[in-house]
């Protein structure tokens, strides 16, 4: 499931790079640094897993470090949408040097796509229950 999520993602990725040339890489380079850190988050985010699945001994640390990696990603994308949308800030926010862009609509964002992301994961697992096992559920 892992492998498809991120097989998944990368077409949208690109689709986006395409369609927003000048707003995606400007957004990209006025966050900095803490942009860079979403590739090695999600190294790490995807070796706790693989620990997570390997060693029963550190399950649960690694799983709250693969869930603390990946929320910070998710946290970051919709960091970087939200400025990519505000050219109007982009001059403020470059002369303060900040490198966070704190946007009201930023947390509202996060909760309807993980709701949406809940949803989605549920209906595909339980399409590929197994008949037996879903109807011994009614």
């Amino acid at each position: 499931m892992l492998g498809c999520g991120i097989t998944a993602g990368v077409a949208p990725l690109l689709f986006l790079q395409l369609l927003h040339q000048h707003r995606f890489y400007t957004a990209n380079l006025l966050l900095g640094p803490r942009w860079m850190a979403v590739v090695p988050a999600l190294v790490v985010g995807f070796y706790a897993l693989y620990a997570a699945k390997s060693l029963a001994r550190v399950r649960r640390p690694a799983l709250i470090v693969s869930l603390g990696c990946f929320a910070f990603v998710a946290w970051s994308w919709s960091e970087l949408h939200e400025l990519m949308q505000a050219d109007a800030a982009w001059q403020a926010f470059y002369a303060r040097g900040d490198r966070m862009y704190l946007a009201g609509t930023i947390v509202p964002r996060l909760v309807v796509f993980g709701g949406a992301m809940a949803t989605t994961f549920s209906m595909l697992a339980a399409w590929g229950a197994d008949a037996a096992a879903a109807s011994a559920w009614r």
